[in-house]
């Protein structure tokens, strides 16, 4: 379990990000006979709406309340609502091609 000032490996965030999306099909989800759960299909716009909400709370809770565990559980709410949409409605490949650092050209 993470707890604040510690860092992760990009696995180990995406670990916590399944589990929250564990936890968010058990409480969103409907119970199929066999004790699985599904969830409903929400258009992009629904989970924009839903991030966008969570967002607020972050914002609020980093800003307003200076509680930086706060606003990282709700953080970590919006980041997997955003898996949840790629999982029902795709999500576009980004074209392979040349990057540009945005630090490159900067003074120094």
């Amino acid at each position: 379990m993470a707890s604040k000032g510690d860092v992760l490996t990009a696995q180990e965030a995406l670990g916590l990000l399944k589990g929250e999306r564990d936890y968010q099909i058990r409480k969103w989800g409907h119970r199929r006979r066999d004790d699985e759960h599904v969830e409903d299909v929400h258009s992009v716009a629904e989970f924009i709406l839903c991030m966008e909400h969570h967002l607020i709370l972050a914002r609020a809770a980093a800003t307003t309340e200076m509680s930086p565990i706060a606003a990282l559980h709700e953080l970590r709410k919006t980041v997997a609502l955003g898996i949840a949409c790629f999982e029902q409605n795709g999500c576009p490949v980004r074209e392979p091609g040349p990057v540009k650092n945005v630090h490159d050209g900067l003074p120094t």
